[in-house]
């Protein structure tokens, strides 16, 4: 075979971004980034409110990267919801988010993908990340021991930028909205309880987690209302596989979200 043959084979990837008001520039870092990945990328996709300032910037770039990206119109400014719109028209049999202030490292797809494709029962790969500031000078490293049933249940984290096969958000229905916020961990609960031996982790940071003042991500994470979606992710899925919660608080993400 061919290596052009074999590229052709291999599974397409479809790559989405959030945006609402977000700086012009951290979102060019991040189209630039993916139009960069060792392993090819077949669209990216670009989801935002009308009016958004992103739109003024997207026809000049996708011009100079050859009508690489797509645009989606979306009619509410939630990121859960624009993430569960740009995924439902992706085409790509694999699909991964970027934060639009986020950064791939040129590895990243390449790393995540191969653990999907020589494991035809895996349906998610997911790899550690540098955080950094705004700049996007390394403030350390995120990487666990890995990312399993047990870890999860227990930590709500930054997952959503793992590579996911769509056949597997087909069969769980995309995102659950109604967790808002926490609708990604309760769609990686979902996935686990129907396939627990399906996801991958590699311990090499592949990409870079931007902290800033005005990500939604640290205004919200501590909220009451957080915390309470946080729980209904948990009791949900302990009330699908059929236990009962552990006995007193239930510790997320080092803090207490209530009484089961």
């Amino acid at each position: 075979m061919s290596l052009t043959t074999e590229m052709e084979c291999r599974p397409a990837i479809s790559v989405i971004t959030t945006v609402a008001d977000q700086q012009s520039q951290w979102l060019t870092q991040s189209i630039l980034s993916v139009a960069a990945q060792t392993r090819e990328v077949l669209e990216f996709i670009i989801v935002a409110p009308p009016g958004d300032p992103c739109w003024d910037e997207v026809p000049t770039l996708n011009a100079h990267l050859g009508g690489f990206l797509k645009s989606v119109i979306s009619d509410r400014p939630e990121p859960y919801h624009q993430a569960a719109l740009g995924m439902k028209q992706a085409r790509g049999d694999l699909i991964a988010l970027i934060g639009s202030d986020d950064f791939y490292l040129p590895c990243k797809l390449e790393i995540e993908s191969a653990m999907l494709e020589r494991d035809p029962e895996a349906v998610l790969a997911h790899s550690a990340f540098f955080y950094t500031d705004e700049r996007l000078a390394l403030r350390g490293k995120f990487v666990m021991d890995d990312f399993n049933p047990k870890w999860l249940k227990n930590r709500c984290v930054v997952s959503e930028p793992a590579l996911v096969r769509k056949s597997a958000w087909e069969a769980i229905g995309w995102l659950d909205e109604s967790f808002e916020y926490a609708c990604f961990w309760d769609a990686w609960l979902r996935m686990f309880e129907r396939w627990p031996e399906g996801f991958r982790y590699d311990p090499a940071p592949t990409w870079l987690y931007r902290q800033h003042d005005a990500q939604v991500s640290r205004r919200e994470m501590h909220t009451t209302h957080q915390q309470e979606l946080r729980m209904k992710a948990v009791s949900e899925h302990y009330r699908r596989i059929g236990k009962p919660l552990p006995p007193g608080e239930l510790t997320i993400n080092s803090l207490k979200v209530g009484k089961a």
